[in-house]
């Protein structure tokens, strides 16, 4: 593309190299938000059909990995032999019964501070029908949390193996550093039950230690 093309465009060849230079961050936020959903219909069936064993914590601090998250007293966090169980790399794993709900925070090292949740959006729509079955997106925007952290709130519906009608929420948090994830999921029919509890977790979420 000549240079006087690109200016008519209104787009400089620094940009187009910029642009470029995050399309592999982008695609692989994007990857790593397939998989965290697909671990989280595995772990939906296992927690549902395995006992478990589980700590009586309201607040989880990582200060490794730079955040801190709470969670309500009827969630649990899960034993560490629990939360390795579920093959996700899960920093924390948090769970509630009557009606069940899970939800699993997640650390990806990666700079995606300048991240387009539009573009990460549209990737989820044309890559997770293919993974889902009777997959339905219900909701795409972006969101502050009380921190002030700008993110990236995701759901959608698909059916189980057990021909369970599941409901996922995934919120997505990009920084300089690392990408935190945020997935929780319940069956659709208690998804109004548990709603306020997964915002006020979500919106509990800091970073720092």
């Amino acid at each position: 593309m000549s240079d006087t093309l690109a200016v008519e465009r209104g787009t400089s060849r620094q940009e187009q190299k910029e642009m470029k230079a995050k399309r592999p961050v982008r695609r692989w936020l994007a990857v790593g938000l397939i998989a965290l959903f697909l671990v989280g219909a595995y772990a939906f069936n296992y927690f549902l059909l395995s006992p478990n064993s589980l700590s009586k914590e309201a607040t989880f601090t990582s200060a490794d990995e730079g955040f801190s998250i709470n969670f309500p007293d009827v969630w649990k966090k899960l034993s560490d032999s629990d939360t390795a169980a579920l093959q996700g790399n899960f920093s924390l794993a948090v769970s509630r019964d009557k009606p069940f709900a899970f939800l699993g925070v997640r650390v990806e090292p990666m700079n995606a501070k300048d991240s387009n949740f539009k573009e990460i959006s549209r990737m989820l729509d044309k890559t997770m029908p293919g993974q889902f079955t009777d997959f339905k997106k219900v909701a795409s925007k972006t969101t502050k949390l009380r921190s002030g952290e700008e993110v990236l709130e995701y759901g959608f519906t698909f059916l189980s193996d057990e021909e369970k009608l599941i409901r996922q929420q995934l919120t997505v948090i990009p920084t300089s550093e690392n990408v935190y994830y945020l997935g929780a999921w319940t069956e659709k029919k208690n998804f109004k039950k548990v709603k306020t509890d997964l915002e006020e977790i979500a919106g509990s979420f800091s970073l720092g230690d």
